[in-house]
């Protein structure tokens, strides 16, 4: 919840996902997990300065912030309850990697995706590559990861790296009425 760098994550955000995911997962009373994001965005990725730059100088807690992020978004990937990612907006870098290993995505039709490590001079590695080549054509994911371009929400659905996008009034609506299906079916 950091609206004001659309949602960018950083290693305090890590740590308090693997802790969040660990406890829903063990809680019975759970039986669908939505993530979404504060105000506009989804995810922007890792944030530049504190996920990169605060930490160059500190190998041994940048490979832990890393480790930590790898941590939760396997815990997602392999979480025995449904997972649906509600995409409310902008859905970058490592953002795109957590939709792409969310057992459901629905995207709001403002929602724009993209991985934009390129422009900065920069491959997008780990995660931020490996979903999105899971998830799509091989030439889809080079287009995007090679070309640094963003993508609409109609676009993404069209790729299938969404389920579907509807209109942003009915993001949450949408993904609870999914929940509240996935509900019904034996856990």
């Amino acid at each position: 919840n950091r609206p004001e760098k659309r949602n960018a994550m950083n290693p305090r955000l890590h740590e308090e996902m693997n802790r969040a995911l660990a406890s829903l997962t063990e809680d019975d009373e759970v039986r669908v997990i939505i993530l979404t994001g504060a105000g506009e965005s989804f995810c922007a990725g890792n944030d530049l300065k504190e996920f990169f730059a605060d930490q160059v100088d500190q190998p041994i807690e940048f490979r832990r912030s890393s480790r930590r992020f790898t941590e939760w978004r396997e815990r997602l990937r392999t979480c025995p309850k449904p997972t649906i990612a509600a995409i409310n907006g902008w859905c970058l870098g490592a953002g795109l990697s957590v939709i792409c290993v969310a057992d459901f995505a629905i995207a709001a039709e403002e929602a724009l995706f993209g991985l934009p490590e390129i422009n900065f001079g920069v491959f997008p590695a780990g995660g931020a590559t490996k979903g999105p080549l899971e998830l799509l054509s091989h030439r889809d994911a080079m287009d995007l990861i090679l070309t640094g371009r963003n993508i609409s929400a109609r676009e993404a659905e069209r790729l299938r790296l969404v389920n579907r996008c509807v209109p942003r009034d009915r993001l949450m609506a949408e993904c609870r009425a999914l929940a509240d299906e996935l509900k019904q079916k034996d856990p």
